[in-house]
Formats: structure tokens, sequence, C-alpha cells
């Protein structure tokens, strides 16, 4: 999907490269297609590279000088996500129909070794998309 002028794999992508966003723009960049990174086409490894150690299976993929915007877990982590959401289900009409024949069950995500997580922002988008 397109957002902020560039080219996300999956919305994994945007939200780990925005939390880079203000302090670190090229950075932030690393994370889109168009930069050709080492992981801008592997959710896991930008996964890593955006998460806490900036590592992905023990390879650095982050300086340590790179560090996470102070404000993103505070003011931007869930507007973020909202729009990498909308901007995925807006752009692929398949995706789109399939959210919203979900309705109007609760959707859940699981990841191994946490407890489940309800994904009230993609109900959201899910809600304005048939409306």
């Amino acid at each position: 999907f397109e957002l902020d002028n560039r080219t996300w794999n999956t919305v994994e992508h945007f939200y780990q490269a925005s939390k880079f966003k203000q302090n670190n723009p090229q950075f932030y960049h690393q994370f889109c297609l168009e930069s050709g990174s080492s992981f801008c086409n592997d959710p896991a490894r930008a996964k890593g590279a955006g998460g806490k150690s900036g590592k992905y299976k023990g390879t650095l993929l982050r300086s340590v000088n790179v560090v996470i915007d102070p404000d993103f877990f505070t003011n931007r982590s869930s507007e973020c996500m909202r729009q990498a959401l909308r901007a995925k289900f807006t752009q692929n009409n398949d995706l789109c129909e399939i959210l919203q024949l979900t309705a109007p069950a609760e959707l859940w995500h699981k990841t191994r070794g946490a407890p489940l997580t309800r994904m009230h922002n993609l109900e959201v988008i899910r809600d304005e998309l048939m409306n």
C-alpha cells in the first residue's frame, strides 16, 4: 500500500518505520520498498530493526545511535497503526471485502507467548468502510 508518498510492504513496516520518522527520517525511509534495504521486504526483520534492540536473530539492523522518537508510544502509535490499516484496506478491494465480511465479530490478534489482543483499530476501520 502507499502512504506518506512511499510504498510499504506491510502494516508492520509502516508502523516500525513511524517510530523513527521525526528524529531519524533517513532510517524511517529504510522500511519502505523504495529503499531496497535488507528489511524492506521482510516483516520479521522490520520488526527487529524497529524493536527495542534493533536486532534480528542477533544481527544488528539499526545503529545504536538511532533511537525511537520519544513521543511515539505516548502520542502517535495508535494513529500510525490506524493510518496504515486504513491505507491497506482502502487500497485493496479484496481485503476490504474480506474485512467487511467479519462484521459484527470482535477481532483478536494472537502472538506466540503473549495474551490475545483485541484489534480495536481494525474494528474501527471496518466500521468506517461499511458506512
